[in-house]
């Protein structure tokens, strides 16, 4: 499937011992030659069990709950893959969304990012209110034109990585928008795919009302952070690594 390039897909979970062990089949049986990196965030279910059993996978786990942010951006440093991709651990796109976001840079490789845009989909009022509010504030703030900025399904060049994730501090949700800030600052070259989201899982997110003060308050912190002397700030020197 993708030809001479080399494949990461860093896959970021928390308490996914439901469903990791089929996920991470399903992956490494579609892309069999890709690395496969698992970052578990100090979960305290049998994730870690359940994703040990894959020797093929590289398995990375936090020493404390750190956030989504902070996982996938170890996982991305310690991938070494042509082209980089994350993926929420439910696979919302399936292995076929994966599959598209190969596809595009197979297409045009002089593109440094393509993500994923979830296509119209049936969910409550109050929710498409909250994130049409999001997309507005998104959009005028940080002059980012993208429908949706938080599908959990996104690539990157090695080159196009290793300029934005050592900058990288959000931890949490917010991640994703300061991903793509760092991608515009950069003037990377940027491409959208928009795709059905492949299932509806009964835990759809861990974003509640808390998480929401939390992603506003980091949004500012992106807004005003200065990331021109920007280093790395991973410290997980005693945490597992297989």
């Amino acid at each position: 499937m993708a030809g001479k390039m080399k494949i990461s897909i860093i896959i970021p979970a928390y308490n996914e011992e439901g469903s990791i062990v089929k996920n991470l089949k399903s992956v490494m049986e579609n892309f069999p030659d890709a690395e496969v990196i698992l970052v578990d965030d100090a979960s305290t279910d049998g994730t870690k069990s359940a994703g040990r059993k894959f020797k093929q996978a590289k398995y990375i786990r936090n020493t404390v709950n750190r956030g989504k942010g902070y996982s996938i951006k170890r996982g991305v440093l310690a991938a070494k893959g042509d082209i980089v991709i994350f993926t929420d651990a439910d696979l919302p796109f399936g292995t076929s969304g994966i599959k598209d976001i190969i596809l595009a840079f197979e297409k045009d490789p002089t593109l440094d990012v393509v993500i994923a845009e979830k296509n119209a989909y049936s969910r409550s009022l109050a929710y498409k209110f909250a994130r049409k509010i999001v997309h507005i504030f998104i959009r005028v703030v940080f002059l980012l034109p993208f429908h949706d900025t938080q599908a959990g399904l996104k690539g990157f060049s090695r080159v196009a990585a290793g300029k934005i994730f050592p900058k990288t501090f959000v931890s949490g949700f917010a991640s994703d928008v300061e991903m793509l800030f760092l991608a515009k600052q950069a003037q990377s070259k940027i491409q959208t795919v928009t795709l059905d989201v492949s299932h509806y899982p009964k835990r759809l997110s861990y974003f509640n009302f808390r998480e929401g003060i939390f992603f506003v308050r980091d949004l500012i912190r992106i807004r005003f952070h200065s990331y021109k002397d920007a280093k790395i700030s991973l410290c997980e020197q005693n945490s597992e690594e297989v």
